[in-house]
């Protein structure tokens, strides 16, 4: 009984650490692009499952997609993409390796008919890339 007693504790401090980890990282998330988030007007929630691939056809998150690409130097003001910098700032991430990197330079930095929709395309594109699913 009391073996079960501290399995259950453990887990329950586990479970309100890892809370108290995603808690910091959507603050960490909004203080990095609160510009971004205003600008847009863009539903938060929206903003956030973009990092797990889920990217609506909405112009709000569109607009955040613009301008958080922007921030990152992956776009110019004009909307074009910058397919060096989408190469140096990809290199720095140890989890996508240079073959992928190519790829997403060569596949994904495609201009479209507006900014928004250059921003929106290569950010479905990318993560299709890094995750395998395309």
């Amino acid at each position: 009984m009391r073996h079960s007693t501290l399995l259950v504790l453990v887990a329950l401090v586990a479970a309100v650490q890892m809370q108290e980890l995603s808690n910091r990282g959507v603050e960490l998330f909004k203080q990095m692009y609160s510009s971004c988030l205003q600008k847009s007007n863009v539903n938060v929630t929206y903003a956030l499952e973009t990092f797990n691939g889920v990217v609506e056809n909405e112009p709000k998150l569109k607009e955040f997609l613009f301008c958080s690409n922007k921030q990152n130097g992956f776009q110019d003001r004009r909307g074009n993409l910058r397919p060096d910098a989408v190469r140096r700032r990809l290199q720095n991430n140890v989890f996508i390796d240079s073959q992928t990197i190519e790829t997403i330079v060569s596949e994904c930095t495609e201009r479209k008919e507006s900014p928004q929709e250059t921003a929106y395309h290569f950010w479905k594109c990318s993560f299709k890339k890094v995750t395998g699913t395309a």
